[in-house]
């Protein structure tokens, strides 16, 4: 059984794997309703959970051009007042916390930066099971279904009014303990292994060269006294700097996405291909 499962994860992240590297870097400016969003399968292969992969695969890998057909799984790590720091989940006023009560457990709490929860079919949960264990210890991976009695999904606008953030309400939600991941109160390691494989990092560099073609035709069309700007050598310059850090922004989430598919952690890659990649979005 476990090899089956294993086998079935790694045919999805192959999917996921495809999907980062070969159609996100050649969505363009327009494709507003084209997404790809890798869903942590690795996480949840390396640790061999029977309700994930046995109940997922087939909505995961599926063709259909229907949105409603196909699975999203969302993410909720952080939580209000500790923002990313995982150690801190449930650790002083008891909230984010789950308490078995027979064959569920019973998550009480609320989670924050959830992306893309409004629109997903289940949601992966980091939360403490163990309340007077070590920081980095006592906390589980559940997995729950979005539609669960008491889990409420309040969006998050940011400032320029668009909407991929949430605030994700759990009021005595229950997760059967089949949906748990990997062992109980060791969900940390699960989480950092799901985050080592969510991304290539490809995203980056796709819309970077989105924005750096709007500029060069842009460039193109508009004069500085009297002068094109793409005859300036300056703006040149500049465009030519873009242009050579999106290629290495690229080819980092490549080495990123070769690591995954055999079957490496790409830990410190991930780490690289993220601090380079935030920071050629601000430099472009």
């Amino acid at each position: 059984m476990e090899q089956n499962i294993n086998k079935l994860g790694a045919f999805v992240a192959t999917l996921a794997l495809i999907a980062s590297v070969l159609v996100m870097p050649n969505v363009s400016a327009g494709d507003e309703d084209l997404s790809v969003t890798l869903v942590g399968d690795k996480g949840l292969t390396s640790y061999g959970a029977k309700y994930g992969h046995a109940s997922f695969t087939g909505s995961v890998s599926s063709s259909s051009a229907d949105a409603d057909d196909n699975l999203t799984i969302t993410a909720s790590f952080a939580e209000a007042g500790w923002s990313d720091d995982q150690a801190f989940i449930g650790a002083w006023d008891g909230s984010n916390c789950a308490i078995e009560d027979g064959d569920d457990f019973v998550i009480n709490g609320t989670k924050v930066w959830t992306s893309g929860a409004h629109r997903a079919d289940h949601i992966m949960v980091l939360t403490r099971t163990d309340p007077d264990a070590p920081k980095h210890r006592g906390i589980s991976f559940l997995l729950c279904d979005m539609n669960t009695p008491g889990l409420t999904v309040n969006p998050i606008i940011n400032m320029a009014g668009d909407h991929s953030f949430n605030m994700v309400t759990f009021d005595n939600v229950r997760v059967p303990k089949k949906n748990l991941v990997g062992e109980q109160n060791r969900g940390w390691y699960v989480g950092a292994t799901l985050l080592d494989f969510e991304r290539s990092g490809v995203d980056y560099s796709a819309g970077s060269r989105r924005v750096l073609e709007e500029l060069v035709e842009y460039s193109k069309e508009n004069y500085k006294d009297g002068k094109l700007l793409s005859e300036d050598e300056v703006t040149r310059n500049r465009l030519a700097d873009l242009a050579i850090e999106i290629e290495v922004s690229r080819l980092i989430s490549y080495n990123i996405a070769w690591m995954q598919g055999a079957g490496l952690v790409p830990n410190k890659e991930s780490s690289m291909g993220k601090v380079f990649g935030t920071e050629l979005q601000q430099h472009v």
